[in-house]
Parts: structure tokens; C-alpha cells; sequence
């Protein structure tokens, strides 16, 4: 019985995709506040899903970095998959990441179909989802994201 009542609850949870509007979200930052989808608006967005432990995502990174460097007009968002914020900390100290860091609980990874990481959304100022990357981005993936949110 109780899964039957939360089938209705896992029905309506929509999932991200390209041409879609982004499905909210409310991360804790690490900052001590909260982050929704909401206060991206009117910016364009690259979301950035990883974890310290990953290989991927620590090659990746530098990237990152350095596009949100040169890009100032898109906000770069950081979410890490449910580890510490003591964890999340040293690895934004060890990237030198200058840039929003959250952590997800969960609801994020579920309503953007977050599979594996590193994965990464670009969103544009309206709030539409304008490509998910699977895996690794490569610089020139980071640039194409980036051209992806504010095009």
C-alpha cells in the first residue's frame, strides 16, 4: 500500500531533457544558504554534478574553472552527490573553484536523470535545458556547453 500512495509523487517528478524546461531544484550551499532554479533565471547556467572520490571529475575540473573564469555572464554551479561539506570544501580549496557549491541530497540527481558523474546541464536565462553531458567534458565539450546555454 504505502508504495501505491507514492507512485502518484514519483509519476510527477519531471526529468530534465534539451528543448525542456529545468525541473526545480533547492540545493544547500556551501556558502549557508540554499540555491534554487529560480535565482538562475535571467542568467544562463552550466551545472556541474560531481564527487571528490571521481577521477573524471577532478580531470575536468581545471576546465571548469577556467570557463567560468572567462565567462563571467553565465553562473557556474557546482553540486556535489551527497558527501560532506568538509569534503567539498578541500576540493573547491584544491581547484581553486570561485564558483556556487552545493550539495545534493538526492532530488536534483533524480529530476535531472543524473546516471552517473560527472555530469553536466547547460541552461539557458529562460530556464530551458539546452544540452545534458554524460560523462567527462573535454575543453572544447566545456566551450560547446557554454555556446549551448547562451545561444
Amino acid at each position: 500500500m504505502a508504495l501505491a500512495m507514492l507512485a502518484p509523487l514519483v509519476l510527477a517528478v519531471a526529468v530534465a531533457a534539451p528543448g525542456n524546461p529545468a525541473p526545480p531544484f533547492l540545493l544547500d550551499t556551501l556558502s549557508g544558504g540554499t540555491l534554487g532554479l529560480t535565482s538562475l533565471r535571467g542568467r544562463p547556467a552550466i551545472i556541474n554534478v560531481f564527487a571528490t572520490w571521481c577521477p573524471p571529475c577532478n580531470q575536468e575540473v581545471p576546465a571548469l574553472v577556467r570557463a567560468a573564469r572567462a565567462n563571467p555572464s553565465v553562473r557556474f554551479v557546482f553540486v556535489d552527490e551527497q558527501e560532506t561539506p568538509r569534503a567539498v570544501r578541500r576540493f573547491a580549496a584544491r581547484y581553486d573553484i570561485d564558483a556556487t557549491l552545493g550539495i545534493d541530497g538526492g532530488a536534483l540527481e533524480a529530476s535531472y536523470g543524473v546516471q552517473s558523474i560527472p555530469t553536466t546541464i547547460a541552461i539557458d536565462a529562460r530556464g530551458i535545458v539546452r544540452a545534458i553531458h554524460r560523462g567527462p567534458l573535454a575543453p572544447a565539450d566545456v566551450e560547446r556547453m557554454i555556446h549551448d546555454a547562451t545561444h
